[in-house]
């Protein structure tokens, strides 16, 4: 005879977790839909593109070629 054991403590905090980003998820999309109007929503500010500024070139001290170093 098959018994159904229950569900494992695993399955419940499954279960749970499932739960919880669900809930989250819906209150996300809440946030979002009160933060931007309908008409807002399809168009999204894009970043702002920054120019990258390239770094000045320390110039290398020669050493004289006739020393030794050490």
């Amino acid at each position: 005879m098959d018994h159904f054991e229950g569900v494992t403590p695993e399955q419940r905090w499954k279960n749970d977790m499932l739960r919880e980003v669900r809930r989250i998820n819906a209150n996300m999309e809440q946030l979002l839909k009160q933060d931007h109007p309908q008409d807002e929503v399809e168009t999204v500010d894009q970043p702002e593109q920054m120019e990258l500024i390239p770094e000045p070139k320390q110039e290398r001290k020669v050493k004289p070629s006739g020393t030794k170093s050490g």
